[in-house]
């Protein structure tokens, strides 16, 4: 085949029950997808989980202390960060 057909996907909502399905689709076709960022209002616990599982090139949470939080939960090399100006940066 021509080119590249992995297609790079950012799932706002990650932690939500659409997230959570479309990272379920994305699981499934690995060699079509790769996640560069994933994004949640304050569910920190699982988007952590899913930062490791996934490895994004970036994490957004809504919440400063959520961010500092999450920091520490994430793989090395992961972006974390938290509020509006960060959630644009994710999904660009």
């Amino acid at each position: 085949m021509a080119g590249d057909k992995t297609k790079t996907v950012v799932v706002l909502g990650s932690t939500g029950s659409v997230g959570v399905n479309t990272l379920e689709v994305v699981a499934r076709f690995p060699d079509r997808f790769r996640v560069a960022g994933l994004t949640a209002h304050t569910n920190v616990e699982l988007l952590a989980e899913q930062a490791r599982r996934f490895a994004p090139r970036q994490v957004t949470v809504g919440r400063p202390e959520d961010a500092e939080r999450l920091a520490g939960m994430v793989p090395s090399g992961v972006a974390v960060g938290a509020g509006a100006e960060h959630l644009a940066a994710t999904a660009a």
